[in-house]
């Protein structure tokens, strides 16, 4: 299966705070190694609605955490 690279890049990633994958990615390459830091590199510092906006009903956490190690061991 070939991925569309533009729709993999605009999966939302953590839904509180509305972030995608692509900020997600460039925030790790201008220098953000956590959560927080990529939240206030995007602008994004909504947190906590993860039962509410999840379609998994399920906190984003360790999801983020993981783009967040792919992209560093990417660079």
């Amino acid at each position: 299966m070939i991925r569309n690279a533009r729709n993999d890049n605009d999966v939302i990633i953590c839904y509180c705070s509305d972030l995608k994958r692509c900020e997600i990615r460039n925030a790790v390459k201008n220098g953000c190694r956590t959560i927080a830091d990529v939240r206030k590199h995007a602008g994004k510092n909504i947190t906590g609605q993860c039962a509410e906006k999840n379609p998994s009903k399920r906190c984003c956490h360790d999801l983020f955490m993981d783009e967040i190690n792919r992209t560093l061991k990417a660079l």
